[in-house]
């Protein structure tokens, strides 16, 4: 009796199939990819965005002076600067401001700036925050609006200067 041949490997038929449908996945996952890393792209900006907002409404909370937050467009992101200012009306600022060595000659002090990449801005955006209370001065809100590989999203500012970030899609 014949013993039957053993198979040692894939017909020449059975790796094209599995290429082939390899391939279609890989074409369906590719799109989805790009923008899950646009979200995480955004998600990050955002984060840092705000990790820049509550560094101003904090240093206006218990310095009692104005703090300002400029985000600025830039050809590489967004540009950002945190600044106290001045408020001769708190005692507590002008000795944030003299325990600080700033004297009487200066009115306003950087106290943090950096860049956000991978980010854009829609439009520069300024925040002020009240000295004592940190709450955010002029209107009840404000949205900022980011962009990241052709994905969107804001975030949307509350009085108090809390942060809701959102798609837009």
């Amino acid at each position: 009796m014949d013993k039957p041949k053993a198979s040692r490997g894939f017909t020449l038929i059975e790796m094209a199939v599995v290429l082939i449908i390899g391939g279609l996945l890989l074409v369906g996952v590719i799109p989805n990819m790009n923008t899950y890393m646009a979200k995480q792209q955004l998600r990050l900006a955002a984060t840092e965005m705000t990790s820049y907002i509550q560094s101003a409404r904090n240093y206006s909370a218990t310095t009692e002076c104005k703090s300002q937050v400029n985000f600025r467009r830039s050809n590489t992101g967004i540009d950002v600067e945190v600044q106290l200012t001045r408020d001769l009306q708190w005692r507590g600022c002008n000795r944030w401001f003299e325990a600080g060595g700033h004297g009487t000659g200066m009115n306003s002090v950087t106290i943090r700036e950096g860049s956000i990449q991978k980010a854009a801005l829609k439009e520069s955006v300024f925040l002020e925050f009240n000295g004592v209370s940190g709450n955010l001065d002029g209107t009840s809100g404000k949205t900022l609006e980011l962009e990241a590989n052709n994905v969107s999203g804001r975030i949307r500012l509350q009085g108090i200067g809390n942060g809701v970030f959102e798609y837009v899609e």
